[in-house]
């Protein structure tokens, strides 16, 4: 049996295998995706706060956003809307307490033996936020709530 293996780190890899009379050429890809990720939001909430102040003394936006090694759109939309608070992502609909609240419901059912499966928590959790007057971007037309 003889095996031809390519040089390089290049995929897809083309493998050739001859035993006696047969011949096979395989395909081998990856196992993983080979592009690496970036960090989101390297930068520090204190960082944010002291570029927000050098601003304040004078200084232009564009420079405290180099200084300080924060991206320059978000340093505006912080001096723009005025908070501090790093955070990604939506904003969430319910609060923390309804969110509690909502989880000791949902812990209640699977006590009395009906654990909840997704579909039904979609639909909890909206009929949740129609009884409790929560302004929602969930779907009226199927009456459930998002994945988020």
């Amino acid at each position: 049996m003889r095996v031809i293996w390519p040089s390089g780190p290049y995929y897809p890899l083309h493998v050739f295998i001859s035993s006696g009379c047969d011949s096979v050429l395989f395909e081998v890809l990856p196992m993983c995706k080979t592009s690496t990720r970036t960090k989101r939001t390297p930068w520090m909430e204190q960082t944010l706060t002291q570029a927000l102040a050098a601003v304040k003394d004078g200084i232009s936006q564009r420079d405290a956003a180099d200084n300080f090694k924060i991206p320059r759109r978000t340093l505006c939309n912080h001096i723009k809307s005025g908070i501090t608070k790093k955070s990604l992502g939506r904003k969430s609909v319910i609060t923390v307490e309804l969110e509690q609240d909502l989880v000791r419901h949902i812990i209640r059912y699977s006590e009395v033996g009906m654990p909840i499966i997704v579909p039904m928590l979609e639909r909890y959790v909206y009929k949740f936020c129609v009884t409790n007057n929560i302004a929602t971007p969930f779907n009226d037309q199927t009456c459930t709530a998002g994945r988020d």
